[in-house]
């Protein structure tokens, strides 16, 4: 009985430090994703100067993943507009799609929906420049982190649940 007890606290460490392999992967691709979004809405605004639902809509069209969902929940959000602002309505689907970004990554894009419809073009634009820019450089930094942390996340907790394994047994 005391075997089967300590092959579960085994499993248990291992899953744990499975998990947090995922979630940083997630993490990661979440920024690759909505970087990829913003660099095409940023180039469609320079160029054609869409106005904000066709942009959105682009979005909707162009993204993947969780960016997709975000910008397909704005899209369906504009029909409030009126009653709530546009940034309202940004910060509304940015706390619900963009949770797991850090606090910086998410300050940085609530400041792009503040710019984005209320100011001139090329305040827009360098909003957008400036928040992809901030994406992709925390992209970056937890790429380079996350290969370094990678087998410390699974060994660490495997480690104790072995040590756990032998104290059990």
């Amino acid at each position: 009985m005391r075997g089967i007890g300590a092959a579960a606290v085994m499993l248990a460490s291992v899953v744990i430090g499975v998990l947090s392999v995922r979630q940083s992967q997630k993490h990661l691709l979440n920024l690759r994703e909505l970087e990829d979004a913003l660099l095409y809405l940023t180039a469609e605004l320079a160029e054609k100067q869409s106005p904000l639902p066709e942009l959105i809509k682009t979005g909707c069209i162009v993204s993947s993943g969780e960016a997709k969902l975000f910008f397909r929940d704005l899209y369906e959000r504009l029909s409030r507009l009126g009653d709530k602002s546009f940034y309202e309505l940004w910060e509304d689907a940015v706390r619900q799609h963009y949770a797991m970004l850090a606090e910086g990554e998410r300050r940085e894009l609530l400041a792009l929906g503040r710019q984005l419809g209320r100011a001139a073009l090329q305040r827009q634009l360098a909003a957008c420049e400036r928040c992809t820019r901030f994406l992709a450089s925390a992209r970056e930094s937890g790429e380079s982190l996350y290969v370094r942390e990678r087998r410390m996340r699974l060994a660490l907790p495997a480690a104790m649940g072995g040590l756990l394994l032998i104290l059990l047994l």
